[in-house]
């Protein structure tokens, strides 16, 4: 009869200690690496975006925006564009970066160069000129690379 009460409580009976340990332990380690992948997602650096450091001057026929950092060594003038804001929010100029050899002589935003030949690519000591009456101080100067900003510079 007791063996008959042991077979029966064998069927009953649950998983081992070691096995359930095992399992638990395998669990554990699974959700782990889940929440390790699920955080991992949230805190992924999806690359450095190219940047500009600008400097603003005042000058009696506008403003000298000097470059004084570029994160990158090939980033074409061809593809800048800029948009320049007033002191209230309104859109004085937008366009793309035009090269020229001298100061401009019309109301514009332009890279002036003084080497014989035109840059191609933007860089460290260029000046942009902001040629533009309404452009007061506190107007916002950004540059932009396609979609992505490059810099801003409040005019001061």
């Amino acid at each position: 009869m007791i063996s008959k009460q042991f077979a029966k409580r064998r069927k009953d009976s649950a998983v081992s200690p070691v096995i359930a340990t095992i399992l638990m332990v395998a669990i554990t380690v699974v959700l782990a690496a889940v929440l390790y992948v699920m955080v991992g997602g949230f805190t992924h650096n999806p690359g450095t975006a190219n940047s500009v450091g600008l400097s603003p001057t005042n000058e009696t026929y506008g403003w000298n925006v000097q470059i004084v950092k570029v994160s990158s060594s090939t980033l074409p003038i061809s593809s800048i564009t800029y948009t320049l804001t007033g002191t209230n929010g309104a859109t004085i100029a937008s366009g793309s970066l035009a090269v020229v050899a001298s100061n401009p002589t019309s109301k514009n935003v332009v890279l002036v160069y003084s080497s014989s030949t035109a840059p191609t690519n933007l860089g460290v000591a260029q000046t942009i000129v902001v040629y533009n009456e309404g452009a007061a101080s506190g107007s916002t100067l950004v540059l932009f690379d396609g979609n992505s900003e490059l810099g801003t510079v409040t005019l001061q």
